[in-house]
């Protein structure tokens, strides 16, 4: 028994030194102490079988509500980016929608479409970023996240040029639009590396 002891603080002592969350060592540690504790007190009467079938199905009743409880509280992180990058993704799709009209599509029609469906749905676009750099994420999505957070703000910037140009009637926006064009098509392709 003090061997145990021994080996249970070394590696609890070992798991603080090298940063590990010992939580789930722990928690692990205290169940089994208790399932010996069970099982020892049942089988010292193995004759009683009854008591036996009870004892196993507590144990296995409470390691699966244990189990439920602890997935219901664990975050995921990726888990969410996905969600929420899915969301974003919809709301990009509308966004884009005006550059698929054909050119002969009258100034209204763009005009309504701009003001309607494409800044409003880069508008949620930016929300979701907001979403993305709140989450723990690895470092890699870290990266992807900013990267796409420059991309919403470019795409927005582009759309907010085109409306006024629109609203105005001018070709004074066009080197404009086409510096924020460039900057998009570099980001896509960092994006799609």
């Amino acid at each position: 028994m003090p061997s145990l002891g021994i080996f249970i603080g070394y590696n609890l002592l070992f798991g603080i030194k090298a940063g590990v969350d010992n939580s789930a060592h722990i928690g692990g540690l205290v169940s089994g102490l208790l399932t010996g504790i069970i099982l020892y007190i049942s089988l010292k009467q193995p004759q009683n079988k009854v008591r036996e079938k009870i004892v196993l199905a507590t144990l296995i009743g409470l390691t699966l509500a244990g189990s439920v409880f602890s997935m219901s509280r664990i975050e995921d992180p990726v888990g969410e980016y996905v969600k929420i990058m899915a969301k974003y993704s919809e709301c990009e799709e509308r966004a884009l929608n005006v550059y698929r009209l054909p050119d002969s599509t009258n100034k209204e029609l763009l005009l309504t479409e701009f003001n309607n469906t494409t800044i409003p749905n880069l508008d949620r676009c930016n929300e979701e970023m907001q979403k993305l750099q709140k989450l723990k994420l690895p470092d890699e999505l870290k990266k992807r996240v900013d990267i796409l957070e420059q991309y919403t703000t470019l795409r927005r910037t582009e759309a907010n040029l085109r409306k006024k140009a629109l609203v105005e009637n001018t070709d004074a926006y066009n080197e404009a639009i086409g510096e924020e064009v460039d900057k998009i098509n570099k980001i896509l392709a960092e994006i799609n590396k």
